[in-house]
């Protein structure tokens, strides 16, 4: 039997007084992708980075291969999971090119030159998300939706087993929220990982993400396959207002009715 990817054990979370999510359990196989969905301070950002050891949990555990994340030193932790935070890259005094090689770093056996192997891959991150001819820029020069795209090519170059996503879509225009997450499904595909995003985009999870986390209120939730767990009645619970679904081309839209 395969050891599953990523298991959350009965995780308690909490912020401040408010309960975020109680008892969750949750196991992500390989080659899934998950959408984590829920309102405004449900708790999606903490949970991922809970997830990334960046936060405690009240109880419960946390398990990469069947190993408690505690267990796992820094570098380890980071060739195998890594995040897309949704403030994006801070600026600082460095190129495209220095700043995309960072994701590297988990792997790299260098640690005054850059290892050929790493600036292949990193030159082909830039080139996936048309940044390529940028690599010599400062990152101060870059507009907000360019970051975005930088630190996307980053986590690719990265090649973790697990991807975390915390709004992907920030700052960027409809074409390249649709061709960003098709990129990443080739990219889960061809290394058979997996992916955790958090949206507040119903028809983006629908549409990139083949199971659902969707966090109610009082820390409940509802997790499991898209066509089981995107109903009406869950996500109008979910969102405290009326969802409703209509089917246009073969795919189902989701909009407040």
């Amino acid at each position: 039997m395969t050891t599953p990817l990523l298991q959350l054990r009965n995780i308690t979370l909490s912020a401040g007084v408010k309960l975020l999510c109680r008892d969750l359990s949750l196991t992500v196989q390989g080659n899934q992708s998950w959408a984590l969905l829920g309102r405004n301070g449900a708790g999606k950002t903490t949970l991922l980075h809970s997830i990334l050891r960046l936060r405690d949990v009240q109880s419960g555990c946390v398990l990469l291969h069947d190993r408690p994340l505690a267990k796992l030193g820094r570098r380890e932790l980071s060739s195998r999971i890594g995040m897309l935070f949704q403030e994006g890259i801070d600026v600082l005094p460095a190129t495209v090119m220095e700043t995309v090689l960072l994701g590297r770093y988990p792997h790299s056996r260098r640690w005054l030159t850059d290892d050929t192997s790493d600036l292949v891959i990193a030159r082909a991150a830039l080139a996936d998300l048309d940044l390529e001819s940028f690599a010599d820029r400062q990152l101060e020069t870059l507009s907000g939706g360019e970051r975005q795209r930088l630190a996307l090519a980053m986590l690719i170059a990265q090649q973790p087993e697990l991807y975390l996503l915390d709004e992907p879509s920030n700052h960027l225009d409809v074409a390249f929220q649709t061709r960003l997450l098709g990129l990443l499904q080739k990219k889960l595909q061809a290394q058979g990982a997996s992916m955790i995003m958090a949206t507040h985009d119903i028809n983006l999870a629908a549409r990139f993400c083949d199971h659902i986390l969707l966090l109610l209120n009082e820390g409940r939730y509802v997790a499991g396959p898209r066509t089981e767990v995107l109903s009406e009645h869950n996500l109008s619970e979910a969102y405290d207002c009326e969802i409703s679904s209509v089917q246009e081309k073969g795919k189902t839209l989701y909009f407040p009715a």
